[in-house]
């Protein structure tokens, strides 16, 4: 847990980048990650200028002289994959979106790695209301992964194929039921 300015920031998980193209992309046939240069010139799809993951992104580019073809910055990772997959664009989305089966769109691994920590904010010395607590157990056993799975880069994957079926706990009572009804 980070403390700053009067809250606590709680890191509860840390996701891997990856860069989303069109199935029938020319990039989807290379084999394997893809590195900055093989985007020079692309097609790029990119986040607003005052994301935190778009200034990683600048910076990734600039270290590797590599020039992309910017043609629209979005606020959202659906965002990006939908003007990806219409103009036959590339982009590069901090958490891999998962679609349906229908997607045309393939998420493929690059290097360098770039990860994004997904966080929980608390005011320090306050504790939760029983439903923001509740909801924040939930997002740790949700979303926390094993120390290998955040220290490997994923494999290219198909989106829209189901991930592997995982066991998890079933989602906390956000009725109070269990407590004898709400509060």
């Amino acid at each position: 847990t980070v403390q700053t300015n009067g809250l606590d920031a709680e890191s509860i998980a840390t996701r891997l980048a990856v860069a989303v193209v069109p199935l029938k992309h020319p990039l989807t046939r290379l084999g394997r990650a893809l590195k900055p240069k093989d985007f020079a010139g692309a097609c790029f799809i990119s986040f607003m200028p005052n994301a935190e993951f778009r200034r990683q992104l600048d910076r990734m580019f600039a270290d590797a002289r590599v020039e992309r073809d910017l043609r629209y910055e979005v606020r959202t990772t659906a965002a990006a994959c939908e003007m990806a997959s219409a103009l036959n664009a590339i982009t590069i989305v901090p958490v891999a979106p998962q679609f349906g089966p229908a997607a045309l769109l393939r998420a493929l691994p690059f290097r360098p790695v770039l990860s994004s920590d997904i966080v929980l904010l608390k005011q320090r010395h306050r504790a939760l209301p029983p439903t923001a607590e509740t909801f924040a157990a939930f997002a740790r056993q949700r979303l926390s992964c094993p120390k290998d799975q955040t220290s490997q880069h994923p494999r290219a994957a198909t989106l829209g194929v189901p991930p592997k079926k995982v066991r998890t706990a079933p989602p906390p009572d956000l009725h109070g039921t269990s407590r004898g009804g709400l509060r």
